[in-house]
């Protein structure tokens, strides 16, 4: 299972970006994501899909994230859902790894029961 923004295990850090621009911008040790419910995101997807940057894209609903994974992600982040979610991945064996977006280190056994394929720290995200 996959761990995002832990204190004792290290990872690349998330960077929040709303346009191009801001994508462009973004390091190549870090991963840009971004949010449906306020960008442009079939837009950055594409744009991500097409010049080959690994990113992540945090979704709403079972929908979005089957709509966002034809774009390729490395991570759809959710809040809900999420065993909908996961089985879409497993189902049609999508790269695309499902992180449920959590605020405490207890929340992980939760991650561990609904068998996903991970997590990360919402403070991780706004760094």
């Amino acid at each position: 299972m996959l761990v995002f923004g832990h204190p004792k295990i290290p990872c690349m850090p998330f960077k929040c970006v709303a346009d191009i621009q801001a994508i462009a911008q973004v390091p190549s040790h870090t991963i840009p994501f971004f949010q449906t419910y306020n960008t442009d995101a079939f837009g950055l997807s594409k744009h991500c899909s097409d010049q080959g940057v690994k990113y992540a894209v945090w979704v709403q609903n079972p929908l979005e994230c089957t709509l966002m994974a034809n774009f390729k992600p490395a991570y759809i982040l959710a809040e809900n859902q999420l065993e909908e979610c996961q089985s879409i991945a497993n189902d049609y064996l999508l790269d695309a790894r499902i992180l449920k977006v959590i605020e405490r280190e207890e929340e992980l056994e939760e991650v561990l029961k609904l068998r996903l394929d991970g997590a990360v720290f919402q403070s991780f995200l706004w760094l």
